[in-house]
């Protein structure tokens, strides 16, 4: 007997950017220049903008997860904050 197929929608879950950004980041030591990043996103995530990574990125630093550094006007690097180095995020005096 073949199985029926439940009528509604079909609802998926992907995985949150900042979370895929940290896994980069632990998976490249801590440590990944911004172009590398984008390049390996965009083979996960087919249709992300520049914009999307630069929020995650932004959000992330508030955080106090990540720290970003530019190192031309052009590249930056992602570093991630060892939890002994934490700092506090913005919204904690």
């Amino acid at each position: 007997m073949a199985s029926k197929r439940r009528k509604g929608l079909d609802v998926w879950f992907a995985r949150p950017l900042k979370f895929t950004i940290i896994d980069l980041l632990d998976k490249h030591r801590g440590r990944i220049s911004l172009s590398e990043l984008i390049k390996e996103l965009e083979e996960i995530y087919v249709n992300i903008s520049i914009s999307q990574i630069n929020r995650a990125l932004m959000n992330l630093e508030i955080e106090g997860i990540i720290h970003v550094e530019a190192v031309s006007p052009k590249e930056m690097i992602i570093e991630k904050i060892p939890k002994e180095r934490l700092y506090l995020p913005i919204t904690e005096d």
